[in-house]
């Protein structure tokens, strides 16, 4: 017995696209700096055309920021999942500093990726922002959690 594939909906479609574009320019902007990433290269590492990219995101800004809202957010669901699940603040610490303490490839590139974050809210007030309100939410997740663990 063989079973279709079930066709994806457009919207199920473009939130794969998003996601292979963002994943793609995380590594792209890491390796490349924000200012040496080129569109057509974050495009191609993804397997998509340019004009795919910017019907998904309408600048390259759009996009940089994007890949960080979405790198805090994981970040933040493993901290909220951590804290659910300790008995104590002892406890929390120890499944933090385990999660994330691990470098690997994709924590190197975020680092990488953090520092270009970094500077290009130093010279874009409206980035600033943006990465300002992903960093007070992260202060919260946090107080939130140690006020679970104690």
């Amino acid at each position: 017995m063989t079973t279709v594939p079930t066709r994806l909906t457009r919207e199920q479609s473009r939130q794969r696209t998003r996601e292979a574009l963002v994943s793609a320019a995380m590594r792209v902007f890491a390796r490349d700096g924000y200012a040496g990433a080129s569109v057509d290269a974050i495009a191609e590492q993804a397997g998509f055309t340019v004009g795919a990219l910017y019907s998904n995101f309408a600048t390259k800004q759009e996009l940089f920021l994007a890949v960080f809202e979405r790198h805090c957010a994981g970040e933040l669901a493993d901290l909220r999942a951590l804290a659910e699940t300790a008995a104590s603040a002892q406890e929390l610490l120890t499944a933090v500093t385990a999660r994330f303490a691990d470098f690997d490839q994709e924590h190197r590139e975020w680092w990488q990726l953090s520092a270009e974050l970094w500077l290009y809210a130093q010279r874009h007030p409206e980035a600033a922002a943006r990465i300002a309100a992903v960093q007070a939410e992260t202060r919260q997740v946090i107080a939130q959690a140690l006020g679970h663990g104690g």
